[in-house]
C-alpha cells in the first residue's frame, strides 16, 4: 500500500495517494512517514485545485479571483506559470477597474477626470481604444463647456471658435449647430 502511494505522488495522482495514505494510515498510525506524506499529497492536490479554479476564473475574465488564485500557489515549483499568469490577471483587473472608473465619471459629467483615466488606461495598455466612445465625448464636452462659459463671459468669438470645433467633431451634438449659427458673425 505504501509502495502504490508513492509510485502515485511520483505521477502527481493525489487523490489516489490521499486515499491510500489515508487508509494506510488507519491501520497503522505510525508507519514510516505516511502521516508527513499525506499532509504533502493533500496540500498538493489543494494547489491543484486552486490552480484549476484560478484557471477557471481566468477564462471567464473573474481576473481578481484569478490573481488571489494565482498568488497562493506561485511559488511552487509545479506552478511555475502561476506568477505570470497572476500578473497578467491583475494587469487586466486593473484596466477593467479604469474603464469602470472611466464610466462612472462620465455619468457624473467629469469629463477631464474621464480623459486622466484614459490616459492611465493607454499608459497599461498601449493599444486600448475609445470604450465606447467615451474619450471623444470627454473632448466634445469639455469644448462645449468652454465655448458656453465664453458665451456667457461675453468672450462671443472665443465661443463661436469653441462651437466650430464641437461641429466639426459632431455636427448633432447638443445645440452646438444652433449656436455657432447664433454668434456666428461675431466669430468672423
Amino acid at each position: 500500500m505504501y509502495e502504490r502511494a508513492l509510485s502515485s505522488l511520483r505521477e502527481k495522482q493525489y487523490p489516489t495517494a490521499i486515499s491510500l495514505l489515508g487508509d494506510l494510515l488507519t491501520l497503522d498510525t505510525e508507519f514510516r512517514d505516511a502521516a508527513a506524506l499525506l499532509a504533502g499529497a493533500r496540500q498538493s492536490q489543494e494547489f491543484v485545485d486552486i490552480y484549476y479554479a484560478a484557471r477557471q476564473a481566468q477564462n471567464v475574465g473573474d481576473w481578481a479571483v484569478a490573481a488571489r488564485g494565482y498568488e497562493r500557489i506561485q511559488d511552487d515549483p509545479d506552478f511555475q506559470d502561476a506568477g505570470p499568469r497572476r500578473e497578467s490577471c491583475e494587469r487586466r483587473q486593473r484596466l477593467a477597474d479604469l474603464r469602470k472608473l472611466m464610466w462612472q465619471h462620465a455619468e457624473m459629467g467629469d469629463w477631464r477626470s474621464v480623459l486622466a483615466l484614459h490616459r492611465d488606461l493607454v499608459a497599461l495598455d498601449s493599444s486600448a481604444t475609445d470604450p465606447s466612445g467615451l474619450v471623444s465625448r470627454a473632448h466634445k464636452e469639455i469644448i462645449y463647456a468652454m465655448a458656453r462659459k465664453a458665451e456667457r463671459s461675453g468672450r462671443l468669438t472665443e465661443a463661436v471658435g469653441g462651437y466650430k470645433e464641437v461641429v466639426r467633431l459632431d455636427p448633432g451634438f447638443r445645440d452646438a449647430m444652433f449656436r455657432l449659427r447664433r454668434y456666428r458673425p461675431f466669430g468672423e
